[in-house]
């Protein structure tokens, strides 16, 4: 029965510089449980290891 199987959803976020070099990837999973509440799982994994918080915009 298809309805009353889970709901799978995959949101992939990638923040890229100037050098179009990708710097952050978050990939974010929705899954809609039948009849029950949405869990959203993150995940956000950075290329750069020295990158472990946002550094502020120039300007």
């Amino acid at each position: 029965n298809l309805y009353n199987e889970d709901k799978k959803a995959t949101i992939i976020t990638q923040l890229i510089d100037q050098n179009n070099k990708t710097v952050i990837t978050k990939e974010t999973t929705l899954i809609i449980k039948t009849g029950k509440n949405t869990i959203k799982q993150e995940q956000i994994s950075f290329s750069k290891p020295e990158l472990s918080l946002p550094s502020p915009l120039p300007g």
